[in-house]
């Protein structure tokens, strides 16, 4: 009579997979907003100084 089978393992099932090239690197998005249109500058005077008092000059 043959030996009795020795008792059966713990059953292990492993996934073997090939190794995946790395990532690569992120995609960045450089976005700009339309330029906004050009206002016109603005110009700050002095008020003029009052007119002189009519001097009537006699001569």
């Amino acid at each position: 009579q043959p030996p009795a089978p020795p008792p059966p393992g713990p059953l292990i099932i492993k996934e073997v997979r090939p190794r995946q090239p790395p990532a690569p690197a992120p995609l960045r998005i450089r976005q700009q907003a339309p330029p906004l249109p050009q206002q016109p500058p603005i110009i700050l005077r002095e008020r003029p100084p009052p007119k002189p008092a009519s001097v009537t000059s006699q001569t």
